[in-house]
């Protein structure tokens, strides 16, 4: 074999190398912010009015952890011949692609780096949309329902589940997300700027972390249909959770591969809501299994401080962002548990439930691996209506969609409280929803019943300084101690009396008997008492 021969054969394997090696993402973990260009002293050069308010409202001080990373460490990453793919200011790293004839290991020389890993293998054979195998597409179906009254026909097919969170008080109230933000971080908002009932002109803006520029054709409807869940205003058709609340669209999710880079897409959306002054992030994405077997998850690592995404989700709360998150679909197959950030501390985890107020079998279940309480509430999951963008009502199934409907009755009750902090707003949830004396791991502390979180707020029910002692256990209802003589009336969704009774004074618990399991909702009325509660009967 001739010199010239073997040139070429060694510049050919050269080549390869460096193409496979290209298409690699690493993650660069950085030492410090020392040569930053920026100041906590100057927070108007990285964030918005509104995000400097948010921060001055809550008592939230800006640190070095919120400086952007450094540019002159940037620039010198270039210099190497590295393209930056994605910055975090948070946890100060930032994510490469190798260029042409160049490795990983020429970055380690570099003082500033503490360490490298990698968050793309594009060796490993991916298998073609395997990620969406837990979300069932949205069908079309006949809405041949009647309704009852002027309200229930008001929401006409969204009716079930904005009562089930007992949400049109608050809606007719005046608090219908008005003033609040809400980034909806996803896969893609396909043709959603076409949709009939949804009012551009609070689409705030968009981006796409996972390409070059954002587009509403990028053939992804996920996130379309998420934001369909809060923002369609179809009266007598479909009414979303928050249809006044504003909105930022950001795509984090790419399509074609499961990576772990994707958790870097996520903290980035994550840190460009918290810039941009967003209030809530909500997020119906979800990671545990990777392409590459060795880069996913444990069941031991679902302790919220392991998974990059769990530790960005739980440092946006920490920024006075209500982050609100999927439980994940995944208890029918061999995971069943959450999903990353679904067990970051200080958020929401969301799971699903079913018309009648039962655990859906695909929605993942509890517990963190540290041993918290999650999902945190439930929402409807299975069979949620949505109005899509041919003005037709389609059904959705999927955690996907129980946490946007959550997401946007959460916006009204944070519209009604801004005083509240992230961390007393989902204390306040959680003691508010149906089982919060006797959670589980299934639904968490249960379905809230969001217009009762709001009146225990304002002080409408004086009776006591603990409004939720109304729960179900052991087939009995629990209730607080009457001091005169009580009348308990149970009612189904529908508002059809179940049962009544009269309870002698100091009566504390009511045998449910027979009665088929299911929402209802619970009133107690006497001389010293009036109230009405939902519970959930399994």
């Amino acid at each position: 074999m001739n010199k010239r021969l073997i040139s070429v054969i060694l510049l050919a394997l050269v080549t390869l190398c460096t193409v496979g090696q290209v298409r690699n993402r690493y993650r660069v973990w950085l030492t410090d912010k020392a040569e930053s260009s920026y100041s906590i002293d100057r927070p108007e050069e990285f964030l918005s009015t509104k995000a400097i308010e948010r921060r001055a409202r809550h008592n939230i001080e800006i640190t070095q952890q919120d400086l952007p990373v450094c540019d002159s460490y940037i620039q010198q990453i270039k210099d190497l011949g590295f393209k930056i793919v994605v910055t975090s200011r948070w946890m100060n790293t930032v994510v490469v692609a190798p260029g042409d004839y160049v490795t990983i290991n020429t970055i380690e020389q570099l003082p500033f780096v503490e360490k490298i890993e990698c968050v793309q293998n594009e060796e490993t054979v991916i298998p073609l949309h395997a990620k969406y195998a837990t979300r069932q597409e949205a069908v079309e179906e006949d809405d041949n329902e009647t309704y009852p009254d002027e309200l229930v026909t008001y929401y006409g097919a969204s009716w079930h589940q904005i009562n089930q969170l007992n949400l049109a008080p608050m809606h007719q109230a005046g608090y219908r997300g008005n003033g609040m933000t809400i980034a909806v971080l996803d896969a893609g908002f396909y043709c959603i700027d076409m949709h009939p009932y949804i009012d551009l002109s609070q689409i705030l803006g968009t981006h796409d972390f996972t390409r070059r520029s954002f587009s509403y054709k990028n053939g992804v409807d996920h996130g379309a249909s998420v934001l369909m869940c809060m923002a369609t205003n179809a009266p007598n058709s479909q009414i979303g959770t928050a249809p006044d609340a504003n909105y930022w669209l950001i795509t984090t999710e790419d399509n074609n591969r499961e990576c772990p880079i994707e958790e870097d897409y996520w903290v980035a959306g994550a840190e460009m809501a918290d810039s941009v002054g967003a209030d809530i992030i909500t997020s119906s994405l979800g990671y545990n299994l990777y392409d590459d077997p060795d880069m996913s998850y444990t069941h031991a690592d679902m302790d919220g401080k392991t998974a990059f995404c769990s530790r960005g989700a739980t440092i946006a709360a920490s920024k006075g962002l209500l982050v609100v998150t999927a439980a994940g679909n995944e208890y029918s197959k061999t995971w069943k548990k959450i999903v990353v950030p679904g067990d970051a501390e200080g958020i929401i985890t969301v799971g699903s439930i079913n018309s009648d107020g039962s655990h859906s079998n695909f929605s993942s279940v509890g517990y963190s691996a540290d041993g918290r309480v999650k999902p945190d509430v439930v929402a409807l999951g299975n069979n949620t209506k949505i109005l899509n963008t041919d003005g037709m009502i389609t059904s959705v199934t999927g955690t996907s969609f129980a946490t946007p409907l959550m997401t946007g009755a959460l916006a009204c009750l944070w519209q009604a409280h801004p005083e509240w902090s992230v961390a007393e707003l989902i204390e306040r949830v959680q003691r508010g929803a149906s089982q919060y004396h006797t959670p589980d791991s299934l639904i968490g502390y249960g379905l809230p019943d969001i217009y009762a979180i709001h009146n225990n707020a304002n002080g409408v029910d004086s009776t006591t300084a603990n409004s939720y002692n109304i729960y179900v256990a052991n087939n009995t209802l629990h209730l607080p101690a009457t001091h005169h003589t009580t009348t308990l009336v149970l009612y189904d969704t529908c508002g059809r009396m179940v049962t009544s009774r009269v309870l002698a004074q100091g009566t504390n618990e009511f045998y449910l008997g027979h009665i088929e399991r299911g929402i209802y909702i619970v009133t107690l009325t006497s001389n010293d008492i009036q109230r009405a509660q939902k519970i959930i009967i399994r």
